[in-house]
């Protein structure tokens, strides 16, 4: 009986078939998420509740067959939102609280830079990405001093990630790491979060997406700013 449920699973797994094309993957957001770190110049920042964050939302994907299934890979641009928003302050000497800091409404997307090799099997890749605010809002609001309100639409941050993506027996699955820094300056302080975690997503079996453009559409160039406090 195991012998026949093992071949059923294969031929199941092999009549999955994907034509070359745009594919949209549906972050599992129970798997999705990620943690933080905060630092500033005025000391360690600590979270006011919690320090879980889960992602939801999708990721377009580009795959083309070759002389494997899923051969290569592209990550298109996406939209991705993360719930709760992030509440901490700032610890000074006796755990007297120096500063509020709030990061909301954030929601990103990530693309990779050039397409990339997946391995046979396992669909193993290293990428560069490319993370992109599509809307965040950072306020630093400190003891003394001035409060700092920064908008992060807009602000980029670059990584090297390691990642999976692969056939099931329904469709196709991604895994690859979360890595996002931020970073605050003002007059008096300055600060910089850096945010951990991964994204996991499914495709189901079906055609490819139709060629678009607009939002969810990857630029061939992100917008990067500079300046106080777009240092990210």
């Amino acid at each position: 009986m195991r012998h026949i449920l093992t071949i059923s699973a294969t031929l199941l797994l092999a009549s999955t078939s994907f034509a070359q094309g745009d594919y949209r993957f549906i972050l599992d957001t129970n798997q999705s998420g990620f943690t933080w770190t905060g630092d500033t110049s005025l000391g360690p920042v600590i979270p006011d509740s919690t320090n879980q964050h889960t992602i939801s939302g999708y990721s377009d994907i580009t795959v083309s067959n070759g002389s494997w299934a899923l051969e290569t890979g592209d990550i298109l641009l996406g939209n991705m939102i993360v719930t709760p928003d992030i509440h901490a302050w700032v610890s000074g000497p006796f755990g007297i609280n120096l500063a509020d800091i709030d990061i909301t409404n954030i929601s990103f997307s990530a693309r990779s830079l050039n397409p990339f090799t997946l391995s046979p099997g396992a669909g193993s890749f290293t990428a560069n990405m490319e993370t992109t605010f599509l809307s965040g809002n950072l306020t630093v609001d400190p003891l003394t001093g001035d409060t700092i309100n920064e908008d992060l639409t807009g602000t980029s941050s670059n990584h090297q990630a390691t990642g999976n993506l692969y056939k099931t027996a329904s469709g196709m699955h991604y895994t690859i790491p979360l890595n996002i820094s931020v970073s605050a300056l003002g007059v008096g302080v300055s600060g910089s979060f850096d945010l951990i975690g991964t994204r996991l997503g499914d495709c189901g079996a079906g055609p490819p997406r139709p060629r678009a453009h607009g939002p969810g559409r990857r630029p061939r160039r992100g917008r990067r700013r500079h300046g106080p406090g777009r240092n990210i």
